[in-house]
C-alpha cells in the first residue's frame, strides 16, 4: 500500500459516502477533503491535486 494511504483513513467514511452519492470526480473530492488542509499549511501555488494514473 502507498505511504500516503493512512492519511486518507480519517476521510474514508466521508469519501465513501460522497462516492455513494454519485460524486466520482476525484478533483471535487480532493477539494472537499485535502485542499482545506493545504490552504492552512501551504500557499495556493504549492497546493496541487493528486496525480491520477491513467
Amino acid at each position: 500500500m502507498a505511504d500516503w494511504a493512512p492519511i486518507l483513513d480519517e476521510d474514508k467514511p466521508y469519501l465513501d459516502g460522497r462516492w455513494g452519492e454519485g460524486c466520482t470526480n476525484a478533483w471535487k473530492l480532493w477539494e472537499e477533503t485535502v485542499a482545506p488542509f493545504h490552504r492552512q499549511r501551504a500557499s495556493p501555488a504549492t497546493a496541487r491535486p493528486p496525480r491520477v494514473a491513467v
